[in-house]
């Protein structure tokens, strides 16, 4: 074998060993994010997995619904209603009242 064989033959090897390892490494990148992935889906003692936060999620969601639909008067919705209600009707007394001071000057 001659020099020049011998060298091609290391720079091959190099580049193969090269490419091997770039596999290698992004390889353990995707089973990291997977077994990331997976711990976060099924969870541990102690973080809840998805089913479980899924289930604090929608019954989040009911308690801001309820809130948030009027429902007879003791929703928030149905509060913030009767103040607003409540503020045109101190507008329009406050109007009266500046209409009556100011037709006095």
């Amino acid at each position: 074998m001659t020099i020049d064989q011998t060298l091609i033959a290391i720079a091959a090897l190099l580049t193969a060993l090269t490419v091997i390892a770039i596999f290698v490494i992004r390889l353990f990148r995707f089973i990291r994010k997977a077994v990331r992935f997976f711990d976060q889906w099924l969870g541990s003692e102690d973080e809840p997995g998805f089913a479980e936060r899924l289930k604090f999620i929608e019954k989040d969601l009911k308690d801001v619904h309820a809130e948030v639909t009027y429902n007879s008067g003791s929703s928030l919705k149905d509060a913030v209603k009767r103040i607003e209600e409540y503020q045109k009707v101190n507008h329009k007394r406050i109007e009266t009242i500046e209409d009556h001071l100011t037709s006095r000057k």
